[in-house]
């Protein structure tokens, strides 16, 4: 563990015998190891010392010490104790920190988590905005009273860099999308000169910034979690030290951002499986667990190009064996047919019911979409 100090001072004994008392006495008394003076003063490298103006003096100097002999698990109280103990000898003045190789290496953990933090909030913003816009409104985000902390990139830097306006926000820059900027009354009269104007122009209102309720909430809601993050982001970056508060409160809000955000997927996700299109009815229950047996045992021989489905279920444990996509699918369906009828109702309203609902290409196409690595390894995708 190696630290780097400035010590301004007009102490009036020496230099060296402060520094080296206030490490033993430290590592001794506050942190119970044992150690003897000369063996505390070894630690201490001065580097250079200069008068200033007045009485004050200027010392440059380093502690180093191997935590593998001297326990310094309770860091901060080493650190406090060493401090303080220079503080009380007379003509203490200042004392500053520089580099720290303990702190910096929980600076890095620390930077490790919110870049970590950032990368999947810059997935939700960019997933939320390219589901309203087009890529070019996207790298414009017009509608929006935007404000970079730097000068604003060229949509050629986001081309040649893979990336895209979110990459080139403060934490507090994120705060800036949760409602689309104000439109001037002058540039609003003239388009309400008559009524088809105006009512072109109320549909032009109505579908400006995002529209999606639990996207417009996200936008919101994550305002409450990032500050947060961003005091504590801040001090790494500067390498500044973290008051306390701020590192409890990251510490606390740090795992809710994540649920946030693994929320936010999951909702998504959620959504989609349950669009009509994506989801089996009642009619087609029945022949969609039926595939989804068949091909839970299926055999896929990359070797040969060749499928083998097992019907573990039929007397005999028959097997058949496919060759090509199309094969493959027309025994799906005549299976996902023959399970559908056999479970239809006997009565006609009711089986006329089913039969309107139920579509076995969908239910196969469905079935093997979860199959799209195995097929495209056959070369049959």
């Amino acid at each position: 563990m190696k630290i780097s100090f400035q010590l301004i001072h007009n102490y009036q004994v020496e230099i060296l015998k402060v520094l080296g008392n206030s490490i033993h006495l430290t590592l001794q008394d506050d942190l119970y190891n044992e150690i003897d003076l000369k063996t505390a003063i070894d630690f201490v490298a001065i580097r250079q010392i200069k008068k200033l103006n007045g009485d004050n003096n200027i010392c440059f100097f380093e502690i180093e010490i191997d935590e593998t002999s001297y326990d310094l698990s309770k860091y901060d109280i080493f650190i406090e104790g060493f401090l303080t103990r220079l503080k009380e000898v007379s003509g203490f003045v200042r004392i500053i920190k520089f580099i720290d190789q303990i702190r910096n290496l929980e600076y890095e953990k620390i930077y490790s988590e919110i870049a970590f933090i950032e990368m999947k909030l810059r997935e939700v913003f960019s997933f939320i905005f390219y589901s309203k816009y087009s890529v070019g409104q996207v790298d414009v985000l017009e509608e929006y009273d935007i404000k970079y902390p730097a000068e604003k990139p060229l949509i050629k830097d986001f081309e040649d860099r893979y990336e895209n306006p979110f990459f080139y926000f403060t934490f507090t820059g994120y705060y800036q999308f949760d409602k689309p900027k104000e439109l001037p009354v002058k540039d609003i009269i003239p388009l309400i000169q008559t009524n088809e104007q105006y009512n072109n122009l109320r549909n032009y209102l109505n579908l400006r910034g995002i529209l999606e309720e639990r996207h417009i909430d996200f936008l919101k809601r994550i305002r409450e979690k990032l500050s947060s993050i961003e005091t504590v982001r801040n001090c790494v970056a500067h390498n500044r030290a973290i008051p306390k508060r701020a590192l409890l409160s990251y510490e606390k809000v740090k795992p809710e951002v994540h649920k946030f955000i693994d929320d936010f997927w999951a909702e998504e996700i959620r959504i989609e499986q349950e669009r009509p299109e994506n989801e089996i009815n009642f009619a087609e229950q029945y022949s969609y667990d039926r595939l989804k047996e068949l091909l839970s045992v299926a055999e896929w021989n990359e070797y040969n190009d060749e499928v083998v489905i097992h019907d573990f279920w039929q007397t005999g444990t028959p097997e058949f064996k496919f060759n090509n996509l199309a094969d493959l699918k027309a025994h799906l369906l005549d299976i996902s047919d023959k399970t559908a009828t056999a479970n239809f109702p006997s009565n006609a309203d009711d089986k006329e019911t089913y039969e309107t609902l139920y579509n076995g290409e969908f239910l196969v196409n469905k079935t093997l979409n979860e199959y799209k690595k195995e097929l495209i390894i056959l070369g049959w995708l």
